[in-house]
Order: structure tokens, then C-alpha cells, then sequence
């Protein structure tokens, strides 16, 4: 297991180790450790957050609308340089009155009989995206680095992640969305994430003692921010 953390700004992250951070300006000298998140940001974009020395940069909304954005961005910038950021949530389910299969009956029937993710803008709005078959697009055009932001409720959240994790487990990367008090222990016992972001906090600090105890990381592999 590795561990990360969130960070708000370039001078809270050790230069030996990664962290991630939400653009907030333009990154200093001092940046060169963290990979930065761009929500709504493009090439143009990225391309300055790499300049001013970023090491890595997670474009969402503008890939997410034109896939041709990261295609690009790999192209320019290498695919070590270049990843995405998907916040995402489970889809809702909603029932329609089928009368095609049955002439004789009509019946209830879900919109998706098997559980799914999707994919959120980066202010939280659904876009009805399917999480599996958008990290398929971004891995086939060279993405290695994908970072998921979600909140798992139960035991189908887990196994949407374990699926997600056989299929792309190398290149996933997962925090919580907006639950501060996620069962951490869970999501790698049986959702098998191997790679966790972090808050930057005391308590992530006490959290993270207690998953490398569990779980039998070593210091050396936890990507700490000091």
C-alpha cells in the first residue's frame, strides 16, 4: 500500500515525495514534488502549471468534454506528466414502465440493473458517464495515472472499486469525495486499494500509522507530506 496526501499549498510537501494538490495559483519551485489538479483547466493550463515546475498535472472537466484535450496533452507533455481526475458517485437507478417485452403485462424496469459509477463534473454535477468505460478511453490514449475521488457507502461500492482495481489497479489512485470519516480499512481489506490520498492532517497522520499496522506497508512505501 502507498499513501499520499492532499496538500494546499507547494511549501507543506516534501521534496522527496509526491502529493497532490488542487489548483489554487500558479505552483513555485518548490512544486516540483506535487501533482496538480486541474478542474476546469486545459492545455493551456497545464501547460503553465508544468512550466512553473509541477510534477505532474490531472486535467477532469476539459478532458471529460473532449477527450482530443488529453490526447494532446500526452502528446506535448509525455504520459508521466499528464493524468486525470474523476470525482465520481454511484448512479442513480430509475424505473421506467416497460410494455415491450410482454404484451399481456406491464412491468417496473431499472434504467441499470447492475450498480455503476459515474463520472461528476468537478463541481459534482452528473454526467451520466460510465467510470469503466471512461478510464478505458484515458488508458487507450496513454493515461497512466488516474486519481478517483469517491465516497463508498456499502458493499457494492466495494465491489465497483475491486472491479476497477482487477481491471486498472496500477494506474488508480482513490481518496474520499466529501466523507471525512470514510472507513479507510475497508476500501483496501475488500475494495483492494493499494494507493490512498490522504488529508494533510494530524489525523490522517494517526490514520495512516494505523493502515500500514494493518496492512503491512513500510515507511518506505508511503509517499509522506510532512
Amino acid at each position: 500500500m502507498t499513501l499520499a496526501r492532499w496538500v494546499t499549498r507547494p511549501s507543506t510537501a516534501s521534496p522527496a515525495h509526491s502529493a497532490f494538490m488542487f489548483d489554487r495559483g500558479e505552483p513555485s519551485a518548490r512544486s516540483s514534488s506535487i501533482a496538480v489538479v486541474l478542474e476546469g483547466g486545459g492545455l493551456a493550463q497545464a501547460r503553465a502549471r508544468l512550466a512553473a515546475g509541477a510534477r505532474q498535472v490531472l486535467l477532469a472537466d476539459a478532458a471529460l468534454r473532449d477527450i482530443s484535450v488529453m490526447c494532446s496533452a500526452v502528446a506535448e507533455f509525455g504520459a508521466a506528466r499528464v493524468g486525470a481526475w474523476l470525482p465520481v458517485k454511484r448512479m442513480e437507478v430509475c424505473w421506467s414502465l416497460d410494455s415491450q417485452s410482454n404484451g399481456d403485462f406491464k412491468c417496473m424496469v431499472p434504467t441499470h440493473p447492475q450498480a455503476r459509477w459515474e463520472v461528476l463534473t468537478s463541481d459534482l454535477q452528473c454526467t451520466g458517464t460510465d467510470v469503466g468505460r471512461w478510464i478505458e478511453q484515458l488508458v487507450g490514449v496513454g493515461v497512466t495515472t488516474v486519481f478517483i475521488s469517491v465516497d463508498m457507502h456499502d458493499e457494492r461500492d466495494l465491489d465497483l472499486c475491486a472491479g476497477l482495481m482487477e481491471r486498472f489497479g496500477a494506474r488508480l489512485w482513490f481518496s474520499p469525495l466529501t466523507a471525512a470519516d470514510a472507513d479507510l480499512a475497508s476500501w483496501v481489506e475488500y475494495g483492494q486499494v493499494s494507493r490512498l490520498v490522504l488529508p494533510d492532517s494530524d489525523a490522517a497522520d494517526a490514520l495512516a500509522r494505523r493502515l500500514m499496522a494493518r496492512f503491512g506497508s513500510t515507511p518506505s512505501a508511503v509517499e509522506h507530506v510532512a
